[in-house]
């Protein structure tokens, strides 16, 4: 399984969200606003992923995103991010450095989680950019 980054239209995203859903897989969407700044891109990372606790720095964020356990999903994470579009030209300050995260994250859960948590398997954790 290879993890990886798709960019599609707004009219694709309702169709693929819904298949990747009645396959079982956990989807969630995040607007591109939110890579913005680190505050808000914490925050939402939290809400977004049903994680119970306000998420108050990147170790923390990571930490949240390799486990991701009480989701409850044995297939895997799909993220969209909507207006991907303005992430991309002018780069806001932040917007790079928080969009790497979710390539850490897709790597973690494509081959790492079987050498670092015991019992862990991987799983699906794809992006989606909708522009």
């Amino acid at each position: 399984m290879k993890n990886q980054i798709f960019r599609i239209s707004k009219e694709e995203k309702k169709e693929i969200a819904s298949e990747l859903q009645s396959k079982g897989y956990f989807t969630t969407e995040i607007d591109a606003s939110s890579l913005l700044t680190s505050k808000k891109f914490l925050a939402e990372m939290g809400k977004i992923f049903e994680y119970s606790e306000e998420i108050e720095n990147y170790n923390w964020l990571d930490d949240v995103m390799r486990d991701l356990e009480w989701l409850n999903n044995d297939l895997g994470y799909v993220l969209f991010i909507n207006n991907s579009f303005t992430i991309i030209y002018p780069y806001p300050e932040e917007a790079p450095y928080n969009f790497a995260r979710f390539l850490f994250w897709m790597e973690f859960w494509e081959d790492e989680v079987e050498r670092v948590v015991v019992g862990g398997k991987k799983k699906k954790f794809d992006v989606y950019l909708v522009d």
